[in-house]
Parts: C-alpha cells; sequence; structure tokens
C-alpha cells in the first residue's frame, strides 16, 4: 500500500505535465527553428493533446529539441519525481512518432531518425527511472505497479482507439522496471500533493474547454441547405479533399482552400474521413481523438462548403495498415460476421454524421474488393445507411473486377468507380469508356467517379493508382486529364468526377511528382472543362 500515495499523485499530476511534455515536443521544434531562421511561425493552435506549432520546414531537423529539453529538466531538478514524470510523457511523446513510424511507416528508417528514436527511447526510460523515486527501494512487482498506475495506464485511457501506443507504453514500462530501484528517495504522497494536482488538472482543462467552446462558438455558420432526395440527379465537378498535415478539417484557413477550388469551377468536394483496420484483425476503429478528419472538422468544412454554394460528399474510408482496404478477407464466417458487425458501426456512425452535416451523397463503403462479393452483407450494409441518412448513396468500387463484378449496383443511386483502370502510351480511354458503359447498361443507373486521377510522375498513365518517384511529368498528367474529361463528360449516363486529391495543407506545385493536381497544369485542365464545359 506504499505505493498507493504515489500512484494517486502522479495520476493528480498526469494531465498538466502530458500537456506540458507533449506542447514541448510538438512546438518546440517549430518555435525554434523560426527563431534560428526567422522564417516565423506559420500557425500555433492548441487542444486538449497540447500546444502544436507549424513554422517553415515544420521543425524537420529539429525534432531532437523536445526530448533534449525533457532531459535538460530532468537533469536541472534533480531527483524530484514530477520530473521524471514530465520527462516521461515529452519522451514518449516523440517517442511514439519514432517508434510508430519505424514499425508502420513501410520504409526503411535512416540512420538519423533512428539515432533519434533511441534518445527519445531513453529519456522516456530516465524519467520512468527517476519516477521511481516516489518510493524507498520497491520491490519489482511494486515498481511495474507505480508505473502502471503512474503512466501506462492514463496513457491506455487517453489512447483507448491507439492499441499500439498503450502497448509501447506498457514495454516501456516493464523494461523500467527490471533495473534496480534507485535509494535516492524523494518523498512524494499525501492529499496535499493531490489536491494540488487535481487542482492543476482542473483548471487546465477548463480554460482549455472555454477556449474551445468560445472557438467553435466564432466559427459556428447556419446553412440551411436541403439534402438532395434520392434518385434526383446532379452533375458532380469535383475534387477529393483531404486532411493533410497541419491542417486538417478544422483548420481556420480551409475557406482560403474553398475559394480557390471554386475559382477553378469546383462545385463539389469529397471530405475522406478515415477509420482504421488490419489484415489478421475483425475489428474497424474510427473516430479517434488524434485524427485530423474529426467530426467537428468535417462539419466545419462542410458548412464552409455549402455557404460557398459547393456540394459535398462524405465518403469515409478504412485506412488499413501497409496495404489498402482490398487486401481484407475473411472466408470464415465467424470473422467475416465480426468484421460486417463493425463496419456496420462505422457506417451508421458516418451515415448519421452524414445527415448532421446535410451532405448531398453520402459512400458506404471504398475498395472492399475480396469482401464486395458477400452480396447479401452489402444490401444490408445499404439498407442500414438509408435508415440513418435519406439522402442519395454510392459505393466507389475499385477498377477491374471489382467493379465489374458488382451485383447490388442496383441498390444504389451512382455505380461508383474509382479510376485507376490503366492508359495506352497515347491515353486513349475508349477501352475505359466501353467497360464502364458496359456496367452502366446493365443496371441502368448513373455514374461518377469517387476518386479518378494519375501521378505527375513518368510512367503515371501505367499504373494510375501508384505515386512512383520518378521524373516529374507534368504535361503526361495534364494530357491524361483532358482525354479522361474528353472521353467521359458528355456521355448522358456519366454524372461526374472527384480527382484524386487536393489536399487541405495547399501541397503539389510544379516539383511535385504526386496524384495532386494543384498549382499544376493538369488543374487548368479542370478549370477549362468545369468552367466552359458543356455540363
Amino acid at each position: 500500500m506504499r505505493i498507493l500515495g504515489p500512484i494517486l499523485v502522479f495520476a493528480a499530476f498526469f494531465f498538466p505535465l502530458s500537456w506540458a511534455g507533449v506542447s514541448l515536443v510538438r512546438a518546440g521544434p517549430a518555435l525554434v527553428e523560426a527563431a534560428a531562421t526567422g522564417q516565423g511561425v506559420a500557425r500555433v493552435w492548441t487542444g486538449f493533446d497540447g500546444v502544436r506549432a507549424v513554422s517553415g520546414s515544420r521543425g524537420r531537423g529539429f525534432e531532437w529539441v523536445g526530448p533534449a529539453a525533457a532531459a535538460l529538466i530532468l537533469i536541472l531538478l534533480r531527483g524530484h519525481s514530477l520530473a521524471g514524470l514530465f520527462a516521461t510523457c515529452a519522451g514518449f511523446a516523440a517517442t511514439e512518432s519514432s517508434l510508430l513510424w519505424m514499425l508502420f511507416g513501410g520504409r526503411v528508417p535512416n540512420a538519423m531518425r533512428m539515432l533519434l528514436a533511441a534518445v527519445c527511447v531513453a529519456v522516456t526510460m530516465a524519467g520512468l527511472r527517476r519516477m521511481l523515486r516516489a518510493v524507498d527501494t520497491p520491490g519489482r512487482w511494486e515498481r511495474v505497479a507505480l508505473l502502471t498506475g503512474g503512466f501506462a495506464a492514463p496513457v491506455a485511457l487517453l489512447n483507448y482507439d491507439r492499441l499500439p501506443v498503450a502497448a509501447a507504453a506498457a514495454l516501456l514500462v516493464l523494461a523500467a522496471a527490471v533495473l534496480p530501484a534507485s535509494h535516492e528517495v524523494r518523498g512524494l504522497s499525501g492529499w496535499r500533493w493531490v489536491s494540488v494536482g487535481t487542482a492543476t488538472s482542473l483548471v487546465l482543462a477548463g480554460g482549455l474547454f472555454a477556449a474551445q467552446q468560445t472557438r467553435r462558438a466564432a466559427r459556428a455558420v447556419g446553412v440551411d441547405h436541403a439534402i438532395p432526395a434520392p434518385g434526383k440527379l446532379f452533375f458532380q465537378k469535383g475534387v477529393n479533399l483531404t486532411a493533410e498535415f497541419p491542417d486538417g478539417y478544422d483548420s481556420d484557413r480551409i475557406g482560403n482552400v474553398l475559394d480557390e477550388l471554386k475559382g477553378y469551377g469546383v462545385d463539389a468536394v469529397a471530405l475522406v474521413p478515415y477509420g482504421f483496420s488490419g489484415r489478421g484483425t475483425a475489428t474497424v476503429q474510427f473516430g479517434g481523438r488524434n485524427t485530423m478528419e474529426g467530426d467537428d472538422g468535417v462539419a466545419f468544412v462542410a458548412a464552409q462548403a455549402h455557404r460557398r454554394g459547393m456540394k459535398v460528399f462524405l465518403k469515409p474510408q478504412v485506412w488499413v495498415g501497409r496495404g489498402y482496404p482490398g487486401d481484407l478477407d475473411y472466408p470464415e464466417a465467424a470473422p467475416r460476421a465480426q468484421w460486417f458487425a463493425a463496419y456496420g458501426r462505422f457506417v451508421d456512425h458516418y451515415a448519421g454524421l452524414a445527415t448532421q452535416i446535410h451532405a448531398d451523397l453520402f459512400a458506404v463503403g471504398v475498395e472492399f474488393g475480396k469482401l464486395t462479393v458477400y452480396e447479401r452483407e452489402w444490401r444490408e450494409l445499404i439498407a442500414r445507411a438509408r435508415r440513418a441518412y435519406p439522402g442519395p448513396l454510392t459505393y466507389a468500387a475499385n477498377f477491374g473486377p471489382e467493379f465489374e463484378g458488382i451485383k447490388f449496383w442496383d441498390a444504389v443511386d451512382y455505380i461508383g468507380l474509382n479510376d485507376y483502370y490503366p492508359l495506352p502510351p497515347d491515353l486513349r480511354v475508349d477501352d475505359v469508356v466501353a467497360k464502364v458503359a458496359a456496367v452502366q447498361k446493365r443496371f441502368g443507373k448513373p455514374v461518377i467517379f469517387p476518386e479518378v486521377g494519375v501521378s505527375s510522375a513518368v510512367g503515371g498513365e501505367k499504373e494510375p493508382w501508384a505515386e512512383p518517384n520518378g521524373a516529374i511529368a507534368l504535361d503526361l498528367q495534364a494530357r491524361a486529364y483532358e482525354a479522361l474529361l474528353r472521353g467521359f463528360y458528355g456521355k448522358p449516363w456519366f454524372q461526374g468526377m472527384y480527382w484524386w486529391k487536393v489536399g487541405t495543407n495547399g501541397f503539389g506545385g510544379p516539383q511535385d511528382p504526386t496524384h495532386t493536381p494543384w498549382h499544376k497544369p493538369a488543374m487548368d485542365v479542370v478549370k477549362r472543362w468545369y468552367k466552359n464545359g458543356t455540363r
């Protein structure tokens, strides 16, 4: 029981010290870069998960600032256990991004990133060891309990939707508890410490909540926008508007992006909030606090788009680590039923959000190539979506066998093709048009492209879905856009497309080889067709 007092103190101080540690890691690099280079701070924003700042190259090259400052504080405050908790939180915030990138980023990290990850882990471990000084020579299981209650358990609670983060905290706790305990004790117990920590947490939380409510009230926009009825067709001159760091859907600068899009003739945006699933699991996680596509942000950008007379297509997608949704496969009945139940909750949530934001169109799924063969389950999902959302529905099928083989197109309002069919060297689209027309004729439904695009790199037409790292080929991308628009735009059964993609942070430009057409010749092609086309 001698560890109960320190655990309560650590728990009481966890929120303010974690908030400060995370802020040091997420804002410190950009602030130091701004001071060192004179570039200034592009953006600073504050939330319950800390302060963030962006400056110049977004703090790249200064990532060491957070863990180095935490280590310095640990040295200066010599022995105090609360300094250990602060250093642990700061070190872990830096460790989290480094280790998760190394484990799930899909690329081999360079030596500097590996070194930084090692330094972050060392700072975290030093902080955990300092926390143990709150108790005189605790036993091994007491050490585990103390560090779990004071650090790992709060981390798990705050990251309930991010299992790898909670697991990493638990592993670090076990590693720190294996080492012998220090005999240098700084007592840390008593109701006075608990009261101070609790009061500090409440004051900080109250201030952040008040600031959040004030910001929401200042940004609230009332829009009287009717949801189109199912079967009421409308042509969509769209782009996919994706949330890209550092500007999520709640960015104060989103209005500028929408205004510029409207100048190009864009009258519809597809918003893409992500859920998360994994091969080998039958779960679908969504709504995490750390996403840049949270419900409040989606609602905000939707209101801003409607205010400008633009339509909103809510297209929630599932992100699959080291793969894509078409990799998900559940040949056995039990895990398949479990996954469809989990995905059904995902559809319920976002169909409800589509109703709340008065979305003009909703997608019940995106590119589940190995799962759309289960026709009954998808018809049930579509019926489920219609109960939650009164507007038109589509499904975004991957090109090829999935698109051409789906049997439930009659149940949705628009046949949706993510058009990444390969194109020949001359970029003729006749064969693609014939494939799409055959499916349309069979079901008699209008067709849209929830996604369509080609990268601006050499060879982009051969694998339009890929983002090669080859030489820049801006003209190739522009000519492919022209060919696709010329081939489909005037077809009476075709009702529009959403180019992949324009980011909220405005990334792109003539030196960018990725899919985005932003600030490239392809966007001028879009403008000419969207503003001067026949529809």
